[in-house]
């Protein structure tokens, strides 16, 4: 992830809002991130423009999401690393991922837990922080800089 020449992310109902905050938070420390489908031109669009050697980070849990599956298996086909959050070892997404981290999402919540899956971000987007060290810290005192300069925050 750190390293990577780009690095998308792709998730779909209430993964699409993880894969929007690992966004957030990889824009703060490095270039070149952005959802699979940034524009809602397509996914194939957005697969168009990676290469082998990127990055697509995908989420899904049981019941799997049938267009993160394909897209997935089609990264992966085209040389794209593959990292995948998931729910069990033998999630069809852990199958074809370079890397896949399980989360269990079982609780008493009427659909998915996903707090586990946002706090495992936190520790990802630190990790990524931590190896990118010095140059993470540049482009999060440019990001400081421009916040400051265009008065988006306030005081009170």
């Amino acid at each position: 992830i750190a390293t990577a020449q780009q690095v998308r992310l792709h998730g779909k109902r209430q993964y699409s809002a993880l894969a929007q905050f690992l966004v957030y938070g990889l824009s703060l420390i490095r270039p070149r991130v952005s959802l699979l489908d940034p524009n809602h031109l397509g996914i194939a669009e957005g697969l168009a423009q990676m290469q082998a050697g990127d990055v697509l980070i995908t989420a899904s849990v049981r019941p799997y999401t049938k267009e993160v599956l394909q897209v997935s298996h089609h990264a992966a086909q085209q040389g794209i690393t593959l990292i995948t959050l998931t729910d069990h070892q033998h999630s069809p997404m852990a199958q074809i991922a370079d890397f896949a981290f399980l989360i269990p999402c079982q609780s008493s919540f009427y659909s998915n837990s996903i707090s586990a899956y946002f706090v495992f971000a936190e520790s990802l987007l630190n990790q990524v922080a931590w190896t990118l060290g010095d140059h993470a810290m540049q482009a999060i005192k440019a990001y400081e800089t421009n916040i400051q300069a265009l008065k988006i925050e306030t005081q009170h």
